[in-house]
């Protein structure tokens, strides 16, 4: 059995049907996953991210509490970096942002991974963002923007990969993270352009691997030597795992995400698991040395369970894992 069993579900989807449902599985990690209000069509607020995520800490302190008590491991997974390094700053501070391929300096994605004052101020962020919440696993999934080939491309960074600048701002994070928890672990998150082995910058202690293949071809195993997109998404697998370790590597998969089957569109579309892909998929993970598996499961809350009058393959889903 992985020591880790996970699914990932969207911060306001965590209430009292959630709470039920995984525990009656023997899944042991819930991740959660706050997005800013516009990031999904048919939300009818407007909140940034940060505040998504204060309001869940306000709101579920005792849920969260009550089921780290039962073993089940709450865990924070977030596109973090508008939160650590505010948009705001960039009339003061135009130079910690981005440069696009134009030359222009723009606040829209990412930073500027080579200037040290950014990094300097992203790291004390992580810290007081730390602060906010400590899982009891010490682990931290705090991500770059979720927007490929948005890297700097300032004269410094220029001579970076996009792997390695990603990994400079994780290093960041980590820095950031230890000063509030010493025993804090901080992901490094392998997909779309940052699912290649970095060459110029080594992962600083406690920085661990999580692979996350959105790119794939969902109709085959991950594996299957007939999809050219599964072949792209693995070619650095192997690599990746030798140079950040298999200690702490996670899969973050895509098995159960309806959020991406419904176009990231409320209302949800009716959902099947396919189970035969995952089995094979998990079973390739297994054989690569991953002991931590985990899937986006978003849009298969209490408003799924309302408009199709059916649980999600959450018991099905599970005993893949197992």
């Amino acid at each position: 059995m992985l020591n880790r069993r996970g699914i990932v579900i969207y911060a306001d989807e965590f209430d009292q049907y959630w709470n039920k449902l995984i525990q009656s599985t023997n899944l042991n990690v819930l991740g959660i996953h706050p997005v800013a209000d516009n990031a999904v069509v048919g939300n009818t607020q407007n909140r940034d991210i940060l505040t998504v995520y204060t309001d869940f800490l306000n709101k579920y302190k005792d849920s969260i509490i009550r089921l780290q008590t039962l073993g089940i491991s709450v865990e924070i997974e977030m596109h973090a970096l508008s939160a650590l390094l505010p948009r705001s700053q960039f009339t003061a501070h135009p130079e910690w942002f981005r440069m696009d391929k134009n030359g222009r300096r723009t606040p829209d994605f990412n930073m500027c991974a080579s200037n040290k004052d950014a990094l300097e101020f992203v790291s004390d962020n992580a810290t007081a963002l730390a602060k906010l919440y400590t899982p009891g696993s010490n682990r931290y999934n705090f991500w770059i923007d979720d927007v490929a080939e948005t890297r700097c491309f300032c004269n410094e960074c220029r001579k970076r990969t996009a792997t390695d600048s990603a990994l400079t701002i994780y290093n960041a994070i980590q820095r950031g993270l230890k000063k509030h928890n010493s025993l804090s672990t901080q992901c490094y998150l392998a997909y779309h352009d940052t699912n290649e082995l970095p060459k110029n910058v080594v992962p600083e202690d406690g920085i661990f691997l999580e692979f996350a293949p959105m790119q794939r071809d969902f109709h085959m195993s991950i594996n299957s030597v007939s999809s050219d997109k599964n072949k792209k998404e693995l070619h650095s697998l192997s690599e990746l795992l030798q140079f950040f370790g298999k200690q702490n590597a996670q899969v973050l998969e895509y098995w159960m995400d309806n959020s991406m089957h419904s176009g990231w569109k409320r209302p949800p579309r009716k959902f099947k698991l396919n189970q035969e892909v995952m089995k094979a998929d998990v079973e390739f993970y297994k054989n690569c040395g991953f002991g931590s598996i985990t899937s986006f499961g978003c849009f298969l809350g209490e408003d799924y369970y309302k408009l199709y009058g059916k649980y999600p393959e959450i018991d099905e889903y599970s005993r893949i894992l197992s």
